[in-house]
């Protein structure tokens, strides 16, 4: 089993970062030959170099990518256990990290957040929002300390804490000709002004885009398209504003449902669309008191979003 020093997990990371013992040294405020010592003695206790000695600096080796992964965790975990104590103590806030598609944005986090203040004022919800496919890889490297996304993949590094089927349909006006329609399918659809959503360089195979691309292809030569956007946002205010029809999941739109400002008609093709939005952490996290609470206030509104809206 490796027996990994602090000081030496310190001193990699920072060569990791800085590409070079000198400059790593300089930021650490030690000697170039502790730094160096320190590193060998890691590639000594794993058995094979971390880094390639090039002309233009270090770069990681294989082992050094596998130890990477494992470092920033443990520090992640250290900066967060670090600020909980202070927390206690009264020195400062903690901090936690979402990491989550745009369409979580608009109700469910804003209602999440509000309860997180009443309960812990003292802790930061910090969101970053990203594309779906993305999320999973910030939750597995530590940048993240909770995900929000469509379809994450079944992996052990995964831990799923609740997971809620979204139906994917059509959004339009209220005084739309087709929002009275208890479904639709793709060629009712082809006959109205669209706003699409654009493709993106990398793609979740549930990302609105990757849904309904396939389903319009055969009928491409019949679209009439307003506008290819990459906001959901913007999608939902060009349907407002030009009376066109969008295609989207049903997540993040309760509050305009509720309020009756757009319309959503589940779209078959032929049968029923839908998708999976998990809500996951990191298998083996530490204990984190108001992280589980965050975590179950989401699943409490997950639960509330699928009641049916009148």
């Amino acid at each position: 089993m490796l027996r990994l020093q602090t000081r030496s997990i310190l001193y990699f990371d920072k060569v990791r970062q800085c590409g070079s013992i000198r400059e790593a040294a300089r930021h650490l405020h030690v000697a170039a030959s502790a730094v160096h010592r320190q590193i060998v003695n890691l590639e000594d206790e794993i058995g094979a170099p971390l880094f390639d000695r090039l002309p233009d600096g270090l770069k990681l080796t294989s082992a050094g990518e596998v130890l990477t992964r494992h470092v920033q965790t443990i520090l992640k975990d250290a900066r967060r256990t670090e600020r909980e104590l202070q927390a206690l103590r009264g020195v400062r806030a903690g901090e936690i990290v979402v990491a989550t598609v745009e369409s979580a944005e608009f109700d469910l986090l804003p209602r999440a957040v509000m309860r997180m203040r009443d309960r812990f004022p003292g802790v930061e919800i910090l969101c970053r929002t990203m594309a779906a496919s993305a999320v999973p890889d910030a939750v597995q490297s530590a940048e993240a300390d909770i995900g929000l996304s469509f379809g994450i993949p079944r992996r052990p590094e995964f831990r799923r804490v609740c997971t809620t089927r979204c139906d994917f349909g059509v959004v339009m006006r209220p005084d739309h000709e087709l929002a009275a329609e208890p479904y639709l399918s793709v060629g009712r659809c082809v006959h109205f002004p669209m706003v699409l959503p654009a493709p993106a360089a990398t793609m979740s195979p549930t990302s609105n885009h990757a849904v309904i691309l396939p389903l319009l292809q055969t009928v491409e030569e019949r679209l009439n398209v307003v506008a290819r956007v990459s906001s959901i946002a913007m999608v939902r205010r060009l349907v407002k504003q030009t009376g066109a029809i969008g295609f989207q999941n049903r997540i993040g739109m309760e509050h305009e449902l509720m309020r009756r400002t757009l319309v959503h008609v589940p779209l078959h093709a032929p049968n029923p669309l839908s998708s999976d939005f998990d809500v996951f952490t990191r298998s083996g996290r530490s204990a984190h008191h108001a992280l589980d609470a965050l975590i179950e206030i989401i699943k409490e509104e997950l639960m509330n979003e699928e009641k049916p809206q009148n």
